[in-house]
C-alpha cells in the first residue's frame, strides 16, 4: 500500500490530498450527501466517490460504503496545509 492518505478540506469544496509517501499533491472536489455521506471525485476520470461517515472509537471517523460495510478508518488533525 501507499501508507496514509492526508486530505485537507479546503473551503468551498476542494481537497488537496497527499500520499505520505509521495510529494505530489493532487486536487479534487467535494461534497455532501444527505447528513452522513461524504463524496469526492477520485482517479484521472474524476468519478464520483461517496462513503458513509460515522463515530468511531476515540473520536476517529469510520469510512463505509454508502451501504454501511466498513473501509477504512481516519483521524481528524488540526488544519494544516499539507506538505508544509
Amino acid at each position: 500500500g501507499k501508507g496514509s492518505l492526508f486530505l485537507y478540506f479546503l473551503p468551498g469544496g476542494g481537497i488537496e490530498g497527499a500520499w505520505e509517501d509521495k510529494k505530489r499533491v493532487f486536487r479534487k472536489k467535494w461534497w455532501i450527501k444527505g447528513k452522513n455521506i461524504l463524496c469526492r471525485t477520485v482517479g484521472r476520470e474524476n468519478r464520483n466517490h461517496c462513503a458513509r461517515v460515522m463515530r468511531g472509537d476515540g473520536g476517529s471517523i469510520k469510512f463505509a460504503n454508502p451501504r454501511g460495510k466498513f473501509r477504512y478508518d481516519a483521524a481528524l488533525l488540526e488544519g494544516r496545509k499539507l506538505l508544509e
